[in-house]
């Protein structure tokens, strides 16, 4: 029976990891070709889709994970099948319980990457006065948007580490002022986004920023 339970679970896991590759439909392959060139280069940036939760997954590693909270979900649930707590007895109560570890695994994963979210948002609501009055201080003292970008991602916390992936994008070729327009729509608040997008601007038309922040 436990061997069972197990070649279940397995498959299961498989199952889920394929289940969650997106499927290229007829309708997706044509939009593909009608998006304008302009969209295209707007999406360029690969930025990690949990860059607001301060993680740095691919969405295939994304897919892994939940898949991996949803097998172990199932396998806790096959596990408490296997005592003596239901009156209809383990054979009855297993695929019930492995249906519900499944879906409470995949509701533990959310709930934890919500409260990740909401913590670095507050941490980024604490940390963005200062980010704002460094930044100016850099731009008095004479430097260039890019140094001041460079000089708060140095430091640590959540606008440093949302700084820092804008960095690792122009490293791989795309140009600053795009890398901080895009960093705008992963941040994990609105108002760090118009940071990012003000900066951004600010850096490919060359104008003042002191008065302004």
């Amino acid at each position: 029976m436990i061997r069972f339970l197990l070649a279940v679970t397995g498959a299961s896991g498989v199952w889920l990891i394929a289940s969650r590759v997106p499927k290229m439909t007829l309708e997706k392959r044509v939009a593909g070709f009608l998006v304008s060139s302009r969209a295209a280069e707007a999406d360029s940036i690969a930025y990690p889709p949990l860059l607001d939760a301060g993680l740095a997954w691919s969405r295939a590693e994304l897919r892994v994970r939940r898949a991996i909270a949803v097998v172990a979900g199932i396998a806790s649930g096959a596990l408490v099948a296997q005592g003596d707590l239901f009156l209809a007895g383990p054979t009855r109560s297993t695929p019930v319980l492995m249906v519900l570890g499944g879906a409470t695994g995949a509701l533990l994963f959310s709930m934890w990457l919500t409260s990740r979210r909401q913590h670095r948002e507050r941490q980024l609501l604490i940390e963005l006065p200062t980010a704002v009055e460094v930044t100016a201080l850099h731009l008095l003292a004479g430097d260039s948007v890019e140094s001041a970008v460079r000089s708060v991602a140095g430091a640590s916390g959540v606008i440093a580490y949302e700084l820092r992936a804008a960095l690792d994008a122009t490293e791989a070729g795309h140009p600053l002022a795009e890398a901080l327009h895009d960093l705008g729509r992963h941040s994990a608040r609105p108002d760090a986004a118009r940071f990012y997008r003000f900066l951004g601007e600010a850096h490919l038309s060359g104008g003042r920023l002191i008065d302004a922040l």
